[in-house]
């Protein structure tokens, strides 16, 4: 059996982005790609919304170097703790309004929060907060998150670049 469409997606390891400014403020966003779409999603079926919020809601700040380097390395922890074995999978990245989401999805929530757990007893504690919602067809992330990105426009592209980079 060769790998599912998420182990793929995540060993290749290829991002598209957007920086942008809206009414509220400057944003970046970024996701991995091709975007796992309904029928692909291969058992992760709940959405873990990591928040760290760096600045005051409202804000419209965006982080500094010092902040951007502490995000930075909480995100590279928190990836080796639950990507390393597929117990979940990072599907996008976005920051605005003085915090930063990473949009996880996972098929064993406890198991993510018993990592976390583990985590931040092994390094400083970190101001993030977390949200879980079932979402076996990864609506959130197409609707919610990647609603003002045009995603369907090199769907096709990205999937036979996956294809011929990382067969299954």
């Amino acid at each position: 059996m060769g790998l599912s469409k998420v182990a793929r997606v995540q060993r290749h390891n290829v991002w598209a982005g957007l920086d942008g400014q809206t009414g509220d403020g400057a944003f970046n966003i970024r996701f991995r790609t091709p975007v796992i779409e309904v029928g692909e999603t291969s058992g992760y079926g709940d959405h873990v919304l990591v928040v760290w919020p760096f600045a005051d809601e409202g804000s419209s700040a965006l982080p500094d170097d010092a902040q951007a380097l502490q995000l930075a390395q909480f995100e590279k922890l928190l990836c080796d703790a639950w990507e390393g074995d597929g117990l979940a999978f990072l599907a996008a990245v976005l920051t605005f309004d003085g915090a930063r989401q990473w949009v996880f999805y996972t098929a064993d929530v406890p198991s993510c929060g018993q990592r976390l757990t583990t985590l931040t007893q092994t390094h400083e504690a970190y101001p993030v907060q977390l949200t879980r919602n079932a979402d076996p067809d990864w609506s959130y992330l197409r609707d919610s998150v990647l609603q003002q990105v045009h995603w369907h426009e090199h769907q096709a592209e990205w999937n036979e670049r996956l294809d011929r980079e990382v067969p299954e």
